[in-house]
């Protein structure tokens, strides 16, 4: 706690201008905006295990699938191809529905973001462009998976 008679010398040691409306953070806020970083990439990272997670957990059940495909002639980059487009057809929609409820509930979020608005556009197409490629480098082992199926072991399941 700063005392208050101190306030104006604490925020000018902490705070420095630099240029037009910019602040470079110093001391205990630097820690804070590191904070905020680690947060955002630990949430990326925790996106993109659930991802994974999900999509490999899908594929295993399309292995019987992909390996009908695969006996019928299709071709394993063309598997690869048809699995990572109804991946990312499922990341869009998902990123279009948090932000259609980010910008509706945009009153209420208002209260608890510092110096941001929810309609924020850099911060937001920060957050979709992390979250977007988190999730697709989370799908693409499992699409690599889905493109080495063996046919025989495919059929044989079940």
């Amino acid at each position: 706690p700063v005392p208050l008679a101190n306030a104006d010398q604490h925020w000018q040691e902490h705070v420095v201008p630099c240029g037009h409306d910019a602040v470079r953070l110093n001391g205990p806020l630097q820690d804070v905006a590191h904070c905020g970083r680690v947060e955002m990439h630990r949430r990326a990272g925790e996106t993109a295990l659930g991802v994974y997670g999900l999509f490999s957990w899908t594929i295993a059940l399309r292995r019987r699938e992909l390996a009908i495909r695969l006996t019928l002639g299709a071709r394993p980059a063309g598997i690869g191809a048809l699995v990572l487009r109804q991946a990312f057809v499922l990341i869009a929609v998902g990123l279009a529905v948090g932000w259609l409820l980010v910008r509706l509930s945009g009153s209420l979020l208002s209260r608890v973001l510092f110096d941001i608005t929810p309609g924020d556009i850099p911060s937001t197409a920060t957050a979709i462009a992390v979250l977007l490629v988190a999730s697709l480098v989370a799908c693409l082992p499992p699409a690599l998976r889905a493109m080495r199926v063996s046919p025989i072991e495919g059929l044989r399941l079940d």
